[in-house]
């Protein structure tokens, strides 16, 4: 006799998604990588319509506000911030919270 399990019910599922595709020695694209991010709250908005989803914006990487790195990083939260997400996800803006005013 097989086991019953029922299907999860998450409340809250929470995105932190696109460091690793910028890291590489060939990084993916800014716009690639927050249509990736979309494209994954709308998968989850449709599995679980009754769940909220928190999209986290990509935290700044490395010790140098000017790097290609972070204005990647600064492209796609932009593109975030601009998107239509599906209406249970909210973008939580992280990015600030970990630079200082000039490294904005």
């Amino acid at each position: 006799m097989k086991p019953h399990f029922r299907r999860a019910a998450p409340k809250v599922f929470v995105l932190l998604m696109g460091t690793n595709n910028l890291g590489m020695e060939s990084p993916d694209r800014p716009q690639d990588v927050a249509r990736a991010i979309i494209g994954a709250a709308e998968t989850l908005s449709r599995r679980h319509p009754q769940s909220k989803i928190l999209v986290l914006e990509i935290p700044p990487s490395g010790y140098e506000p000017a790097t290609a790195l972070r204005q990647s990083i600064q492209e796609i939260n932009a593109l975030l911030g601009k998107a239509k997400l599906p209406t249970q996800t909210s973008l939580v803006p992280l990015y600030a919270s970990f630079v200082d005013e000039a490294d904005r």
